[in-house]
């Protein structure tokens, strides 16, 4: 009896943070994706789900909020990182809360792909496995 409980609740659980986080995809236009590395811990761990907002066209994300970038040094690839800077251009220089020195390379506004607005803990660590 115990067990079926807890198993309903666990699955209950799962079932709501999954709607959460396909929610604003869905009626929004927001994009999910799953965090894969550490370089943004402690605010994000992988197996986060991170809901991230269009950008907005008319300015530029302030120093602080965490975006979502095409990867300039990996083609192809998504990047998550924290605007360290805006530099005059209104490129951004990104850095991971875990590293020590900002990202080498600015990120310009056209590769810019959302800005950070809901973190799902944990749904997607079957993604990791």
């Amino acid at each position: 009896m115990v067990t079926s409980v807890t198993a309903r609740t666990v699955l209950g659980s799962l079932i709501g943070l999954l709607v959460w986080a396909q929610l604003p995809v869905v009626a929004l236009g927001w994009t999910a994706c799953v965090v894969q590395s550490g370089s943004m811990r402690p605010a994000l761990v992988p197996g986060d789900v991170v809901l991230y907002q269009p950008p907005p066209r008319d300015r530029t994300p302030a120093v602080g909020h965490i975006v979502l970038v095409q990867d300039p040094t990996r083609p192809g690839h998504l990047l998550t990182h924290r605007v360290y800077q805006v530099l005059p251009n209104n490129d951004l220089v990104t850095k991971g809360d875990a590293n020590s020195a900002p990202d080498s390379t600015p990120i310009r506004s056209t590769a810019l792909e959302g800005v950070a607005r809901l973190r799902v803990p944990s749904i997607g660590l079957p993604v990791q496995l």
